[in-house]
């Protein structure tokens, strides 16, 4: 199974869309009139600055994201993966993604507290119902039209 995190790749693409038809514009507007290049100067060059800087920032990123290895389905036709963003002092989140249809197709199933969700805490009843074992509070968890996903606190441990 293949795991696209499609929520990158619609971000990167959005990103070089905006830069590289910005710079069209920029760059078609260079011979022109200063009634219509100065308007499109203005406004075009911070975008593209803006939208460069936001694509560094995405790749140089990628490196603070964690993925556990997947815990599959009973038929292996489907299969879910937590992804951890550490954020620093920040703290940041974990995020339980379902992957469907060969892992070409993925929706976020559960979102919450850093490290709030393990591997360990996901469990599979069968191929159409996925458990989640959460400490803390859970942000969102949502079911999906194929897959439904039951998010379970677990008890407080004294310690």
């Amino acid at each position: 199974m293949v795991f696209i995190e499609w929520w990158i790749v619609r971000r990167l693409v959005i990103l070089i869309t905006a830069i590289a038809l910005c710079s069209g514009f920029v760059w078609s507007v260079r011979g022109k009139r200063k009634r219509i290049k100065v308007p499109v100067m203005l406004v075009g060059s911070p975008v593209v600055i803006l939208a460069a800087l936001a694509l560094a920032l995405q790749v140089l990123a990628a490196g603070c994201l964690s993925y556990s290895a997947p815990v599959y389905s009973p038929s292996h036709s489907e299969a879910a993966r937590v992804r951890t963003d550490d954020e620093g002092g920040l703290g940041g989140n974990s995020h339980v993604d379902v992957f469907r249809h060969h892992g070409l197709d993925s929706q976020e199933a559960y979102w919450g507290e850093w490290r709030s969700v393990g591997p360990e805490d996901i469990h599979w009843v069968s191929d159409t119902e996925l458990k989640i074992e959460h400490d803390g509070p859970a942000y969102t968890c949502e079911s999906m039209r194929s897959v439904k996903v039951t998010c379970i606190a677990k008890p407080l441990s004294s310690k």
